[in-house]
């Protein structure tokens, strides 16, 4: 994937090309902050340390700066209690980050999470949530942030039983409770 800009004249300009590596591969949706920072998710890239994890790696979370063209790795996925695949749902007035994995987590059925800015530059990670595959259903696909903390969003199964995979769950999650909407 590239990471471009779309200039006022219409050319097109590439900005960062994602090798797949620690910088990550498979680039999804991007936010913005007030100040013109780019943060946003890869699918792969980056790397792994369970067993049976994927070997393209598990994803990470970065930021780009346009007028310096800067481009910083912000968390790199392990698979494991983080999950993997991440997704941005947004970015909040505070700086902090919000998102899901569609994959990994205590069950293997995704996760939600937080990273906020810390003091020393970098940013701290925050497990807030494992999807159960039950009535709060399993991989969940890109939430959105709606207020301060709150994410609100679907998955694309459950809830699993013996019978069916389930067709989705909607949910919200607020103030550290994920509650099933449909």
């Amino acid at each position: 994937g590239v990471l471009f800009e779309i200039t006022s004249g219409g050319t097109f300009v590439p900005e960062h090309y994602f090798s797949g590596g620690a910088d990550g591969g498979l680039p999804q949706r991007i936010y913005l902050d007030e100040n013109g920072t780019i943060f946003g998710a890869t699918s792969v890239g980056g790397s792994c340390s369970g067993s049976g994890l994927p070997a393209a790696g598990c994803g990470i979370i970065y930021s780009f700066v346009p007028y310096s063209a800067t481009f910083t790795p912000l968390y790199t996925f392990s698979g494991m209690s983080d999950g993997y695949q991440p997704l941005l749902a947004g970015i909040d007035a505070a700086g902090v980050l919000y998102g899901a994995t569609t994959l990994g987590g205590t069950d293997s059925y995704g996760t939600l999470f937080k990273l906020t800015p810390n003091k020393s530059g970098g940013y701290t990670f925050k497990h807030l949530y494992d999807f159960t595959g039950g009535s709060d259903g399993a991989y969940p696909s890109t939430p959105a942030l709606v207020g301060t903390s709150e994410m609100v969003g679907g998955t694309e199964e459950g809830p699993i039983t013996e019978s069916s995979d389930g067709a989705g769950v909607l949910y919200q999650f607020k103030g550290g409770t994920l509650t099933p909407l449909y």
